[in-house]
């Protein structure tokens, strides 16, 4: 029963990150805008507010060798400092348009422009500093146009996809280091884009069976996924067609339901860990990640690679809409598991 209402929780608490719909300004500032203005000593020049520049796709600038950008997912990046750096807190989010040039978004937090804040509570400077070493990753984009990053004061908002978009910095001497594009697609929403995320760039990935959950048998072994553990004589790679089939199912905007919360005892568990590349500036990036999948209940769990218990899983929803796809996908990589061939 604790671990479903620590679950429940976890969902709760995804669902509360997706921010419903804006673009007008409420009457007046919210009463934690007011005083930001006064209290920043050089509070950076918003982007509407500097000329609109358009950037040929193919051009070079002069771009800062001692930091690299990654793309995580759509809208969410890491910053990595090589050695100690300076960088204007307003960054710019690019589209590229149909002659292949790149075009600021404008507009975005009502003006604010895209931070590079780790939390919407900071109020940085017109710069930031990042040490050797340091790697900040920003509060993402969530691909509306008002409530964009932190602002929350709007009841109208559009989504900017689908649109190929880059994310562009400054350092605080004159230089820029302009991303990897990436793809918003056509349809938003903070766990959507996450799974978009989780979709691309995947190399290799193993799958295995799950020991039942609160069974005696949970209690042996030594591997896991999450607090969930796994019976390794399962264990199983996918093959290129199945990573195929396993991106498009994460990656469907309509295969999940990330609203709903529901209480339900969980049962015929799959598991997976899972290598992406990363787009980046620098050198290639790979991460690992675990996914959980609960056929009985219709979930899916993930989060980085070798994380244990609740906390580690960084994302979750529901997958009634899709759950034949799912479930025929998992008999595919487990032909004969009788146990499989009875969920319904």
């Amino acid at each position: 029963m604790l671990r479903r209402l620590r679950l429940a929780a976890l969902e709760r608490a995804a669902l509360l990150s997706t921010w419903t719909i804006a673009c007008t300004p409420a009457a007046g500032p919210s009463a934690a805008e007011a005083p930001v203005a006064a209290a920043m000593p050089a509070a950076p020049t918003p982007v509407d507010a500097a000329p609109s520049s358009v950037t040929p796709a193919t051009a070079t600038t002069s771009a800062p060798t001692e930091l690299t950008l990654v793309n995580l997912a759509p809208g969410s990046f890491a910053l990595k400092a090589d050695a100690a750096i300076g960088l204007r807190t307003v960054a710019r989010l690019e589209r590229r348009d149909d002659q292949g040039h790149w075009q600021p978004l404008t507009g975005l937090d009502l003006g604010q422009g895209y931070r590079l804040i780790a939390s919407c509570d900071e109020r940085p400077g017109a710069c930031i500093e990042l040490a050797a070493g340091a790697e900040l990753r920003p509060v993402a984009f969530s691909g509306m146009g008002c409530s964009s990053q932190c602002n929350q004061e709007c009841d109208k908002n559009v989504f900017m996809g689908p649109a190929t978009l880059r994310l562009s910095v400054d350092t605080c001497d004159g230089r820029t280091l302009d991303g990897p594009a990436f793809e918003l697609p056509s349809t938003g929403g903070g766990e959507h884009l996450a799974r978009v995320g989780l979709a691309t760039g995947l190399l290799t990935g193993e799958a295995v069976r799950m020991h039942e959950p609160n069974a005696a048998e949970d209690r042996v072994g030594k591997t896991r996924i999450f607090e969930w553990r796994t019976r390794e004589d399962t264990r199983r790679g996918l093959s290129p067609t199945q990573l195929t089939t396993l991106a498009t199912l994460l990656a469907d905007p309509s295969g999940y339901d990330d609203q709903i919360l529901k209480r339900c005892r969980m049962g015929e568990l799959v598991g997976f860990t899972l290598t992406q590349r990363l787009a980046s500036t620098g050198a290639e990036v790979e991460l690992r990640h675990d996914l959980l999948v609960d056929l009985h209940c219709n979930k899916i769990f993930f989060g980085p690679a070798g994380g244990h218990g609740d906390a580690a899983i960084t994302h979750a929803s529901h997958f009634d809409a899709s759950h034949p796809a799912w479930l025929a996908f998992v008999r595919d990589v487990f032909p004969g598991d009788r146990a499989l061939a009875r969920v319904k």
